[in-house]
């Protein structure tokens, strides 16, 4: 059986993959310093498209919740914890659900 010519390799997917994790984790730590300068700026700084691509490369990256085995939470769990605590009464919701 012949492969595809224009397939690639796992090594170059895996870079790939680790790029736009990177970007999306330094966009998300930029919100996160600016809504720590100019909290009342949240609704400005924060910005819903890119929650949204985030939140959708976790579901298309299978991951929907962390092991009950672990008790710490992640950088990023905290990060939008914040997020979500920074803007409660404001024009923009965050909800937990992607779809």
């Amino acid at each position: 059986m012949k492969g595809n010519v224009n397939s690639s390799t796992e090594d170059a997917i895996g870079v790939l993959h680790k790029g736009i994790t990177g970007a999306f984790q330094r966009k998300l730590d930029y919100m996160m310093q600016e809504t720590e300068k100019n909290p009342a700026d949240i609704d400005f700084i924060i910005d819903t498209r890119d929650l949204n691509a985030m939140a959708k490369w976790v579901e298309m990256n299978g991951i929907t919740c962390a092991s009950p085995e672990e008790s710490e939470e992640s950088d990023l769990s905290k990060d939008l914890a914040i997020v979500r605590e920074r803007q409660s009464g404001k024009v923009i919701t965050f909800h937990d659900k992607v779809g």
